[in-house]
């Protein structure tokens, strides 16, 4: 374990109170930074799954939609074998 008291050092020219005032500011900062990274996790999480929603819908649509046209194409088939069969 680390001695703190030889990393302090013996003169402080700032005044206490201002340093004291000073580290509350900055505990204060990181608190909010805090909350906001949470915030912006909590929101790629959500636009992550989002996106993963949307990427199964567009593969959804894609395969009807290549299973709508082998299905034109099957019945356009369809038709010409019974056609030239007449």
């Amino acid at each position: 374990m680390k001695d703190y008291s030889r990393m302090r050092p013996k003169n402080i020219k700032f005044d206490k109170e201002r340093l004291y005032e000073d580290t509350l500011h900055l505990k204060n900062q990181i608190n909010r930074l805090k909350e906001q990274n949470i915030i912006y996790k909590t929101q790629n999480r959500t636009l992550e799954r989002e996106n993963k929603n949307l990427q199964k819908l567009f593969e959804e649509m894609s395969s009807y939609k290549g299973n709508q046209h082998s299905t034109k194409k099957k019945q356009s088939d369809t038709y010409l074998v019974i056609t030239l069969k007449k």
